[in-house]
């Protein structure tokens, strides 16, 4: 009797190789979202940093009167901070003596990242505080204007802020229609160290490295799940359903045994091992 061998139905091929092709694309999408979820600033990308008011709001703080603007930074460049803040009103006067004799704190944030993908929404935000040191009189202030920032930085996310002020020889004098010129140098660290922030060729040879690796790291696992799911289905599908016949066949039809040899050296089919050594 013949052996049949069950073959694989194309319900089942069409079913694998969906599943193929579904295990392949989410691996891509993994992909594709990771790479969302890491984009960040740009070397040089200006940053806007917000403040809270004498309201108690959030706005464009200090504005500096050159660019009508709040302070400005550049992701990962060491620079030099300068903006002059008008004094403009009455209002602005007593919110800076508050701040100088330490009443209120000028509380102020900027985002981890400029949350590109989602406008309208808020990014998550790094708070700060800006120090404000001098001497408040009735009618003036004496302000020390020089400020240094520190930004730590993580690859392309703004991880830590800080600002204060350090003082000069002498304070500036401000009034009601007056400025306060602010200045001093901004530094960019990388990470939680003191390391200068800065994108060289190693940088960037470690993020295509990255890269590099986590796209080897998915086509190989999407590749080992893809080999041992075809194993398996070959092996449920295929070699078990023949394995299992071949055992029924045998149990169903034995084999004859073999012919057995008389004492004397003829078998019952007349066979003579003597007589065929003796030739």
């Amino acid at each position: 009797t013949m052996t049949t061998h069950p073959s694989i139905s194309p319900s089942f091929i069409l079913f694998y190789l969906s599943l193929s092709i579904l295990f392949l694309s989410a691996s891509c999408q993994v992909e594709d979202e990771s790479k969302k979820e890491v984009e960040g600033y740009k070397i040089g990308e200006f940053i806007q940093i917000q403040c809270k008011d004498a309201k108690g709001e959030w706005n464009e703080g200090p504005i500096c009167s050159k660019t009508g603007r709040g302070i400005q930074f550049r992701f990962g460049t060491d620079d030099n901070m300068e903006c002059s803040w008008e004094i403009s009103d009455a209002s602005t006067m007593e919110y800076l003596k508050s701040l100088l004799e330490f009443k209120e704190n000028w509380i102020c944030r900027i985002g981890m990242t400029p949350h590109r993908r989602s406008k309208g929404s808020d990014p998550f935000w790094v708070p700060f505080i800006i120090p404000t040191w001098g001497l408040s009189e009735a009618d003036h202030v004496h302000v020390i204007n020089h400020l240094n920032f520190i930004f730590h930085a993580e690859r392309d996310k703004i991880v830590a802020v800080a600002a204060y002020p350090v003082r000069e020889a002498t304070f500036e004098f401000g009034r009601v229609g007056s400025q306060v010129h602010f200045h001093g140098p901004v530094k960019w660290f990388r990470d939680h160290s003191f390391r200068d922030f800065s994108v060289d060729k190693e940088e960037k040879l470690e993020d295509i490295a990255w890269d590099l690796f986590w796209g080897i790291f998915l086509w190989g696992s999407s590749t080992v799940i893809v080999t041992v799911a075809s194993f398996v289905a070959y092996y449920q599908f295929v070699l078990k359903p023949n394995v299992l016949m071949e055992i029924q066949r045998r149990n169903t039809h034995p084999a004859p045994p073999p012919s057995p040899i008389s004492s004397s050296g003829t078998s019952k089919s007349g066979f003579s091992l003597s007589s065929f050594l003796e030739e």
